[in-house]
């Protein structure tokens, strides 16, 4: 089952095996896709999820698809080297923060159910993860791919307890793996009483634009972290 459905200025393609409700009472997982993609470009993701039991939302990032700023080439293309950061990093920002209105109305709808809300996201949408995790404490799985952490809200402690995989490609020619390899580090001691729940694993010999084998691996594990994660059946300290 798809839907394409809006929530406030936020829009959505919602994917399902049957019945969204019954999906959500396994968990919903929010899927952020990366620069100059939009939440079309996952639906072989979403439906990998859909058929392990899973709700997935996929969102249209700031600036993206049916949200896509007017000036989009000139913020993002080379002209813009300048400042391309800048506005990428607004983006991102901007995607975080209009997150917790839209998990309210999914929760209203019966789309998110207790404990199970989980956050996916690639490249760009990676770096929306980091930082959506900061700002809504209900995000309690989630998996970051190709992304970094270069932000400096990114408090390793306020990530605490909840399940967090970071994978990266080791021959990243766009995303330098070493911040995300550097935050887990920092995540480590803060762990140390439930070490499982975070992890990261990089890719040798892949670059940004992955081989097929490599994806291949990269997302097996991906999936395997919310069959794990979501529902949550172990208790942990509360992240509220």
């Amino acid at each position: 089952m798809k839907e394409y459905l809006r929530w406030g200025e936020i829009p959505t393609v919602v994917v399902a095996a049957g019945r969204f409700e019954e999906a959500a009472s396994r968990g919903t997982i929010l899927f952020f896709h990366g620069l100059g993609a939009d939440k079309e470009a996952n639906l072989k993701e979403y439906l990998s999820l859909s058929r392990r039991g899973f709700l997935v939302v996929g969102i249209d990032n700031a600036g993206h698809g049916q949200r896509r700023y007017s000036d989009f080439d000139a913020r993002f293309g080379p002209q813009a080297a300048a400042t391309w950061r800048d506005h990428f990093v607004r983006a991102v920002h901007e995607t975080a923060v209009g997150l917790s209105p839209l998990i309210d109305a999914l929760t209203a709808e019966g789309m998110v159910q207790g404990d199970r809300l989980g956050a996916c996201g690639i490249s760009m949408g990676a770096c929306i993860v980091y930082r959506a995790m900061t700002l809504d404490k209900r995000i309690v799985a989630a998996t970051a791919i190709l992304g970094s952490t270069g932000s400096p809200h990114l408090q390793p402690a306020s990530f605490f307890p909840a399940a967090l995989l970071s994978q990266n490609a080791a021959q990243d020619e766009v995303v330098d793996p070493r911040e995300a390899r550097d935050f887990h580090t920092r995540l480590t001691p803060l762990y140390a009483s439930i070490p499982d729940h975070q992890a990261y694993i990089e890719l040798e010999g892949e670059g940004h634009m992955m081989s097929e084998s490599g994806w291949g691996k990269l997302w097996k594990n991906a999936v395997e972290w919310f069959e794990r994660f979501l529902p949550c059946q172990d208790p942990k300290p509360s992240r509220r």
